[in-house]
């Protein structure tokens, strides 16, 4: 029960700071469109992502919808949370782009290929 509590009272003092630093970037353009938007598109074509013989979690995300969610809501050394790290694919995203990243996994197994995934990770 300590950990729950540890992990709840980190993400209450992360969320207000992450909240903060989104805030001061709302700057309206002449149509009332936040300026983040500017070139991004409204939809997106993003193919399911398929691999043989590689261990992977049933609910893992395709790397380009994580690099575009990203990419359009962070900036280089932000810090991104991902409670349910599961197989760690917006951590290692997070590392590629250079975002600072926590995860929270109470599953030894998808913590173990999380950290192996992590460990041969690059970043740009």
């Amino acid at each position: 029960m300590k950990s729950i509590l540890t992990i709840v009272d980190l993400i209450i003092t992360i969320l207000p700071l992450l909240l903060t630093l989104r805030q001061k970037e709302n700057e309206k353009d002449e149509y009332n469109r936040g300026l983040n938007y500017k070139g991004k598109e409204d939809f997106w074509c993003i193919k399911r992502e398929y691999s043989r013989g590689h261990q992977k979690a049933p609910t893992k995300l395709p790397a380009e919808l994580i690099n575009k969610i990203l990419m359009y809501s962070s900036k280089e050394g932000n810090l991104i949370l991902d409670p349910f790290l599961g197989s760690g694919q917006i951590a290692e995203v997070s590392k590629i782009l250079n975002r600072h990243y926590i995860g929270f996994e109470i599953m030894e197994e998808c913590y173990s290929i999380a950290f192996m995934r992590l460990d041969k990770t690059s970043v740009k």
